[in-house]
């Protein structure tokens, strides 16, 4: 990677002011890295097979990956991409690149072993029809896996560990409508009360401790689609729809009718969606544990051709409340559109009415319209 910058930034210690002062100079200053890459990876397949009535197969794909990386510490002195000062005060030396924070070769060395591993569960069933046996595939588990780094460059006595954490992860889908997934963190190293020590659990006995845990179950409903007769727009009066509809007219016909009918039509097909989450956060810390349960839902319902409302609130079963709630009213009209959002209590309680112009062109042709609290009116 190469990198171009057209300024470059120095900093000096002044022992004084115990401050740090930042030169901007003007010129043009290139910086490289590189970092070299390999992996290798593979898949085993096991196939375990039954002689119930419904159970015939469970199919497993297991894929290992090994991968390791190598990349210099840019920070050192021979690379001159780093500057350096000494702090009086705090009796250290510190590094800083001359380009800033606008991006170029990093800080640390990395000699890092990555390890990975992926599986995946299926079931053969048999059922019964009237076409004979037929076998169906069902997923157990659509992915399970681990992953792991070991960074040999760490230096552990400048508090760089060089065993990471071992990351878990499942998720699956039940009856194809309810989706979980859960995930674990487990921390290879000891601690001392609440201080992380740089000496591996095993040499205490121990694997690993579990640092956090986290599961979601979430799901959505919908409206079924109505069959194409059923959602042609009728009259409010409940008069049958005028010849405009029929299957002769062309879209364009139909659209300029419903602009020019708007207010007497209603479509009776009322679409909506609805999703629900619950999630659960562990987090053991010491002799105490922390537990997180939270429920969320969300939707939109389509009152008419025209108007739609969403929402979305949640509850908190650790305080027993409501959480962020707000409640966004959409009205079509025609070239412009309207927007009413309101969050009807909490410490955000706001309201905010937007009526604009649909063209991107001419998106900044609106006016708004806040609460006290939050007044903000514009044109």
């Amino acid at each position: 990677n190469g990198y171009l910058h057209f300024k470059s930034f120095h900093q000096r210690y002044d022992k004084d002011s115990n401050k740090v002062y930042i030169d901007t100079l003007e010129r043009i200053n290139f910086y490289a890295d590189a970092q070299a890459s390999t992996a290798l990876s593979t898949m085993v397949y096991g196939d375990y097979f039954f002689k119930t009535k419904h159970l015939k197969q469970i199919h497993q794909v297991v894929t290992p990956s090994v991968s390791f990386v190598y990349k210099p510490d840019y920070s050192e002195k021979q690379f001159g991409y780093y500057g350096r000062y000494y702090n009086d005060s705090a009796k250290k030396e510190f590094r800083y690149p001359y380009f800033g924070n606008n991006g170029g070769p990093t800080m640390g060395k990395s000699q890092s072993i990555n390890f990975n591993l992926n599986s995946t569960l299926e079931a053969k069933i048999k059922k019964d029809s009237d076409s004979g046996e037929v076998f169906k595939k069902i997923k157990l588990l659509e992915s399970i896996g681990a992953s792991l780094n070991y960074n040999a460059a760490a230096n552990e006595a400048l508090g760089q560990y060089k065993w990471s954490d071992l990351i878990l992860s499942a998720r699956t889908r039940l009856f194809d409508k309810v989706d979980v997934n859960a995930g674990a963190v487990y921390d290879l190293y000891h601690y001392e009360g609440r201080v992380k020590v740089p000496y591996l659990q095993l040499q205490y006995g121990h694997l690993a401790s579990l640092s956090s845990f986290n599961t979601s179950i979430s799901t959505s409903l919908r409206a079924k689609e109505k069959k194409k007769e059923e959602t042609t727009p009728a009259p409010a009066s409940g008069t049958p729809p005028p010849s405009v509809f029929n299957d002769q007219a062309s879209i364009e016909e139909q659209l300029q009718y419903l602009i020019n009918h708007g207010t007497t039509y209603v479509d009776f097909n009322v679409p909506w969606n609805l999703f629900m989450n619950y999630n659960f956060y562990y987090y053991p810390r010491n002799s105490v544990n922390i537990i997180n349960q939270t429920l969320g839902f969300s939707g939109d319902l389509g009152l008419t051709p025209r108007w739609r409302v969403n929402f979305s609130s949640g509850f908190d079963f650790e305080t027993l409340k409501v959480t962020n709630t707000s409640i966004t009213i959409h009205r079509d009209l025609h070239c412009w559109e309207m927007q009413f959002m309101w969050v009807p209590f909490g410490y955000r309680q706001t309201f905010l009415l937007t009526i604009n112009v649909k063209s991107s062109m001419l998106r900044d042709l609106q006016l708004k319209k806040q609460n006290q609290e939050n007044q903000a009116v514009g044109y």
